[in-house]
């Protein structure tokens, strides 16, 4: 039951110092943020044109009140029979005198449009300058890290499942031994065996009950001959205690299977920080080149403008939402590959029916083959008359169509 590991080493050649190496490599490497890209917009001195022409409007929307109230207590003093109408007025001049107040939402919605500006000049920058598949390479690299140092881990479990399920795998070897072409079963013969064999049953230990059940022509008392001639087989089984070929075989494969990844895992990982490494000196020039960049620039101008507005308004500056969001496709690298336990508990049968039973007849008739009314063009239905059964038109008795 437990072997010398030394018969299962794989001849696949690994290198964990060297990818030790460059897994700290990788760890130490620190893309830039969007702090480090966009520059600080230049801080106007006074607000923009849009304030001014807001706060002339509110001038003169309070100038328009005082002459209205002016007005309605003139029209009172020398014209007192139409108060009402002067009672109206003065309240309306009131209020456009008190509405001083300057609409703040527009301006909020601008700060929020230029953030936006910002954020899709950082993604044409970090486009620009090639930076999209190094970000995309440091995501891949933490996928293939993570898969590596679990590689170890995930290898011990999976001779765990191996070996517990010895005893299911020598039974499946054994029921393999005996084929379908070979079985004299009554009633299945070289055109049954065909379709068991189309449909992957082959074997005595490919005989399952919702397997067979798929087959056409196969119904509830075929598939217990099936399964009646299975466990004749099934029960001459003896489980073998010793260890055998199959299971060194089978130990080796799965060893082998699982060197190989771990291989392409640390090939991956040493090639990343090789060319991490080597992009070291482009980032240290990015942030400088950054500030040069006269389309970011001036969309961080513009977020600036829209600041110094707010605050002239004596409102709060809302929380900037620009990051470094680089979409692509992420195709994680190949992890390794984990052999779950080929032999687990069958699923509960599909209800499949059977010849013996019988399709509901509220079902059985189509609507395909109902006729159209010759007359009326609706649908007709069955009737019994003096003569026998015919078809009459749905709409009876306004419509008097019938059909043999």
């Amino acid at each position: 039951m437990f072997p010398d590991n030394s018969l299962f080493e794989s001849n696949t050649p690994t290198d964990s110092r060297a990818t030790d190496q460059a897994i700290k490599v990788i760890s130490t490497f620190v893309l830039p943020t969007a702090a480090d890209l966009v520059p600080e917009g230049a801080v106007p001195r006074r607000a923009s044109k849009t304030i001014s022409e807001a706060k002339n409007k509110s001038r003169g929307r309070q100038m328009l009140g005082l002459l209205i109230m002016a007005g309605a207590i003139a029209g009172f003093i020398f014209a007192t029979p139409a108060w009402f109408v002067w009672a109206g007025l003065l309240i309306w001049g009131w209020f456009l005198f008190g509405k001083d107040t300057i609409d703040a939402e527009p301006f909020r919605q601008a700060f929020t449009e230029a953030d936006l500006k910002v954020q899709d000049e950082l993604n044409a920058f970090i486009r620009r300058n090639g930076l999209v598949e190094l970000f995309k390479l440091r995501s891949e690299l933490d996928t293939a890290i993570a898969s590596y140092q679990v590689c170890d881990d995930t290898l011990a479990r999976e001779l765990m499942i191996l070996k517990s399920n010895r005893e299911a795998r020598q039974r499946q070897a054994f029921l393999d031994r005996f084929s379908i072409r070979r079985a004299n079963i009554p009633g299945i013969g070289p055109a049954k065996t065909s379709a068991l064999i189309s449909f992957g049953i082959e074997t005595a230990a490919d005989v399952k009950h919702y397997e067979v059940l798929r087959v056409p022509g196969f119904g509830e008392k075929m598939t217990a001959k099936l399964l009646s001639w299975r466990r004749g087989h099934e029960a001459r089984f003896r489980y073998d205690l010793s260890p055998n070929q199959q299971d060194i075989a089978d130990e080796r494969a799965l060893r082998g299977r699982f060197a190989a990844d771990k291989a392409k895992l640390e090939k991956i990982i040493r090639d990343g920080a090789r060319t991490l490494r080597n992009a070291q000196d482009r980032l240290n020039k990015l942030s400088e080149k950054a500030k040069n960049d006269n389309w970011l620039k001036g969309a961080a101008d513009a977020r600036a403008q829209a600041a110094r507005d707010l605050n002239v308004l004596g409102l709060q500056t809302p929380t900037s939402s620009v990051g470094l969001t680089v979409d692509y496709p992420r195709t994680p690298p190949m992890a390794p590959r984990q052999s779950p336990p080929r032999y687990q508990p069958a699923p509960p049968p599909r209800p499949i029916p059977t010849p013996t039973q019988q399709v509901p007849k509220s079902r059985s008739r189509s609507t395909a083959s109902t006729p159209s009314c010759p007359k009326c063009g609706a649908t007709m239905r069955r009737r019994s008359g003096r003569y026998g059964r015919f078809w009459g038109c749905s709409r009876y008795p306004s419509c008097r169509g019938t059909r043999n």
